[in-house]
């Protein structure tokens, strides 16, 4: 699908991952703490995904994203095929 909300949810996906159960788990206690309450399933499921994917947004602007810039530091060597060993942890 080339459906660009698809691909930013494909790029943000390891954050949604990482956040998936404690969003809502966090979201009740903050609630409960406020004194307030949700009603009705779909809205608190709304309210879940939105922060949800608030969260992973800035999980990748602010920590995925500078570590990915840090790989044109480090050379790496392709492999060849399936279970090749690079030259470097054959040799050592």
């Amino acid at each position: 699908m080339d459906w660009a909300p698809f691909h930013y949810l494909g790029r943000i996906s390891y954050g949604i991952y990482l956040y998936h159960k404690v969003v809502p788990l966090s979201l009740v206690i903050l609630l409960n703490k406020l004194g307030l309450e949700l009603d009705g399933f779909y809205l608190t499921y709304l309210v879940n995904l939105a922060i949800l994917i608030a969260i992973a947004s800035l999980s990748w602007r602010l920590i995925e994203l500078p570590i990915q810039g840090l790989k044109r530091h480090f050379p790496y060597a392709k492999l060849r095929g399936i279970g090749a060993a690079a030259p470097e942890a054959v040799h050592p």
